[in-house]
């Protein structure tokens, strides 16, 4: 990874790093989940406005951009309205530099639980492009279990949205953004973290790219 600014044409994503670092971190309680989306179109679909970034509303508009843009080209529903309560619903966001982003998406209702992802074709930093890979299946409840155990390790719901780099005066040019939502019982989460590889959040992110038998980030 990185630790120098240089010239690049990934202007979004270098933008974000850049705002970042100007920031302070403080934990953030689950948002409630909103009953009805505002619609596909509105900036706060996805996330709603001050929960990536409450410390600044430039920053939260200039992440909401970013990441919805992708979630739209993959065809994803938003995690923090609409949803039903019977429904348990997680998602991983892994947008990169150079690579192709990709979501997993796992839902539990009374039917058991199912694991639905989508791979663009574009890089993060550029245009997204269109769903290049796209698979569904059914998870096993040992499976669903697994997932549990790996959110349970990192204390999910109670992990703050946002963090402060270790180094606030390092720009960061290259790397990964992982995003983790939750939805349960009327509550939506989400935590946002810059290369967080060799973590505890990792690992339980990880356990997505298991879980879709994806390997080409570990």
């Amino acid at each position: 990874m990185s630790r120098t600014p240089r010239a690049s044409s990934r202007v979004p994503l270098l933008a974000l790093t850049m705002s970042v670092a100007a920031l302070l971190s403080a934990p953030t309680s689950a948002a409630q989940s909103r009953p009805t989306c505002p619609g596909a179109a509105a900036a706060d679909n996805f996330f709603p406005r001050g929960e990536l970034s409450p410390q600044s509303a430039e920053l939260d508009a200039l992440e909401q951009r970013l990441y919805s843009q992708r979630l739209r080209a993959m065809g994803e529903p938003s995690l923090s309205c609409g949803q039903s309560s019977e429904e348990e619903v997680y998602r991983f966001l892994w947008l990169p530099t150079f690579q192709h982003p990709l979501s997993v998406r796992i839902t539990r209702t009374g039917d058991g639980a199912a694991l639905d992802m989508a791979e663009l074709t574009g890089a993060s930093g550029d245009e997204p492009g269109t769903v290049g890979r796209h698979e569904e299946r059914k998870l096993t409840n040992a499976e669903w279990q697994s997932l549990q155990a790996a959110l349970g390790a990192i204390d999910f719901w109670n992990m703050p949205a946002n963090q402060l780099p270790p180094d606030p005066t390092v720009v960061h040019t290259d790397g990964t953004i992982w995003i983790l939502e939750g939805y349960r019982a009327g509550a939506y989460h989400v935590v946002d973290r810059w290369s967080p590889e060799k973590t505890p959040y990792a690992n339980a992110c990880l356990k997505f790219l298991d879980l879709a038998n994806h390997t080409s980030i570990k």
